[in-house]
């Protein structure tokens, strides 16, 4: 996955998190919510097993403590959502529920002291203003005790992004998002079976077709689908970014509304000037916040910013027209601008999207190298390597996990076959594909051979948790390692 195609995924994964609020608001109010937490995890869990179950013989004990983490994050966030949504207006509690990043700049700072760049800064004031005319500028209804739990359910919300993108980088993602979803199963439903003992609720479900409609979509698009997309797309796209692409979810509520009170018989999303000037600002500190169109780096971002203006006239005039006659058929001229303007957001999410699809970077030819044992092979394989993924644009977090693999099984390699050359390959693409091959007897570097020092397989271990697939083979005498990254 490359960070222009996180990036869309995120966006997606986002428009899922819209329609979701229509299937929720479809559970009965008789139902616990820490039920549906409860069957909706299970579901998603056992969808995913069902897809992702061969990742399980990668599953070690750090990956355990991962998911435990990410989940108990996860309820506090859902805990205290569940006691301040209620005491909260719509339009306010959309807005809190949209204010993450600002928490993740302020925990990066304290913890690391990292200061977002000036892009990100005018971004974050952009997204915030345009968060406070979403509210339509009422700050009275932040003087109560259900803003706060929202504010408390938002910081471990920004945590948890936090944490996510830093076990993603390490680990296996399917299984951090299998095993979150398990962990979420089992907490809510020692909660569930708690809020029944101390409040004499009944441990049951309701047979109603609409509530396990929810359940199904809830389950598939937003514990699996959702959550194990993230774990992905957060290795190659910020914390910060992360939540402001989630901030647009707001925004592409109002946007679909219109579609969505068709389709759905829901209540229409109510829309003002002034929500609709919000929404421009929060698309406009999205973008400027290194949004798609400058998420490849280098000289590609200045490209892709240059050619992206001609691109949003292209798509934004058509959709704002369409929209504004709509609004004038089926809510009266008067609305026919107001409609227009949602069109125009429209656009420019429809643009930011196709960004990630239009703007391809040519992928230069295979690097190919020879290593030996005691030589200067290596230090040249990384400047080759370094140079290439230049071309490409490849973000330096990777090429250091390509470097890392090659690396690792060329030092087992020598260990075993001194005198062995390793002829390489490398491919880029989507993903980074990594070819080794050497004479000799048969030796298979990707396994851990028994009683072998935990210090000198810490490396393999850490290739095994990130590639995408490794494959050993022996034919005619040599020796065939293909690793993906």
């Amino acid at each position: 996955m490359s960070k222009l195609e996180a990036n869309v995924s995120l966006f997606i994964i986002t428009f899922f998190g819209v329609v979701q609020l229509v299937f929720l608001a479809r559970v009965p109010g008789s139902v616990s919510y820490f039920a549906f937490l409860c069957v909706t995890n299970l579901i998603g869990f056992l969808m995913s097993l069902a897809f992702f179950f061969q990742e399980l013989s990668r599953l070690d004990f750090s990956q355990v403590k991962q998911s435990m983490v990410l989940s108990t994050e996860l309820v506090v966030f859902n805990i205290f959502l569940l006691l301040g949504v209620p005491g909260t207006g719509p339009a306010m509690a959309d807005a809190l529920l949209s204010t993450d990043f600002v928490f993740i700049s302020i925990i990066a700072f304290l913890l690391h002291r990292q200061i977002p760049d000036r892009g990100s800064r005018y971004g974050i004031a952009l997204v915030l203003l345009g968060l406070f005319f979403m509210t339509d500028a009422n700050i009275t209804e932040l003087l109560n005790w259900n803003v706060l739990y929202l504010i408390v359910s938002e910081i471990a919300f920004a945590v948890y992004i936090i944490t996510t993108g830093r076990y993603s980088a390490s680990s296996n993602p399917a299984i951090i998002a299998m095993g979150q979803m398990f962990f979420c199963f089992v907490f809510s439903l020692v909660l569930w079976v708690g809020e029944a003992f101390l409040y004499g609720a009944p441990l049951s479900l309701p047979a109603s077709a609409e509530f396990w409609g929810s359940v199904i979509y809830v389950s598939f698009f937003i514990r699996g689908l959702y959550g194990i997309v993230q774990v992905y797309a957060q290795k190659y796209v910020t914390p910060l970014n992360t939540s402001l692409i989630f901030a647009t979810e707001i925004v592409m509520a109002m946007a679909v509304s219109l579609l969505l009170t068709r389709l759905f018989g829901t209540e229409p999303e109510r829309i003002t000037w002034l929500r609709a000037v919000g929404g421009v600002l929060i698309m406009a500190g999205v973008l400027l916040s290194e949004g798609l169109t400058g998420s490849t780096g280098g000289a590609a971002n200045k490209k892709a910013v240059r050619r992206s203006p001609k691109r949003y006239w292209l798509y934004t005039l058509p959709l704002a027209a369409f929209f504004g006659g709509a609004g004038c058929l089926l809510e009266g001229p008067q609305m026919a601008g107001l409609y227009g303007l949602l069109g125009f957001l429209a656009g420019i999410l429809v643009t930011v999207l196709l960004e990630g699809v239009l703007c391809l970077i040519p992928l230069p030819d295979d690097a190919v190298f020879c290593l030996e044992a005691g030589g200067q092979s290596l230090e040249d394989a990384n400047e080759i390597l370094e140079t290439t993924a230049r071309k490409c644009f490849l973000p330096f977090k990777r090429v250091m996990e390509v470097q890392s693999c090659i690396e690792e099984i060329s030092i087992r390699i020598f260990g075993v076959l001194p005198d062995t050359k390793i002829n390489t390959r490398i491919r880029f693409g989507e993903a980074v594909s990594v070819w080794l091959s050497c004479s000799g007897r048969k030796y298979n570097p990707l396994r851990i051979e028994k009683g072998e020092d935990e210090l000198d397989s810490a490396g393999l271990k850490i290739i095994r948790h990130r590639a995408l697939r490794a494959s050993f083979g022996y034919r005619n005498g040599e020796n065939r390692i293909h690793v993906v990254v």
